[in-house]
């Protein structure tokens, strides 16, 4: 392997970064179990690091969730209030229309109506069947 990788101030050799990789004491298979062993220890410590970073950004989503929270309460709870007085309000008028407007119109209109049957059967005399008028 002629490989050589930049690192800082000076060249270093992968010849002698493998040479313990490559010595005749090791059979054919363990070179690529220890190549993987190598490459799964690389990706375990950046799925951590992408861990701490997920923690870290749901640490920061609780903390602006617990602070965005009691101004939405409060403005809930005005408007709640709000709609209250508003229902406090619409049942009063629709108690003052009862009484002033409703009520008396149809008082006025069975008045009415009882005061037309009664002129009617005055002019008319009685009825035709037979009964009182």
């Amino acid at each position: 392997m002629e490989a050589t990788f930049i690192a800082g101030d000076g060249v270093l050799d992968l010849r002698i970064a493998l040479l313990p990789l490559l010595s005749a004491a090791q059979s054919p298979l363990e070179i690529p179990r220890d190549i993987a062993i190598i490459i799964l220890a690389i990706l375990n410590i950046v799925l951590i690091a992408i861990l701490v970073i997920l923690v870290w950004q749901l640490w920061r989503l609780m903390r602006v969730i617990t602070r965005a929270v009691p101004p939405l309460v409060n403005s809930v709870q005005g408007t709640a209030d709000t709609v209250k007085e508003a229902a406090v309000s619409v049942k009063g008028t629709v108690s003052f229309v009862d009484a002033a407007i409703v009520r008396p119109t149809i008082e006025a209109a069975g008045f009415t109506a009882g005061a037309k049957r009664f002129i009617r059967v005055l002019l008319r005399g009685p009825s035709r069947r037979g009964g009182k008028p």
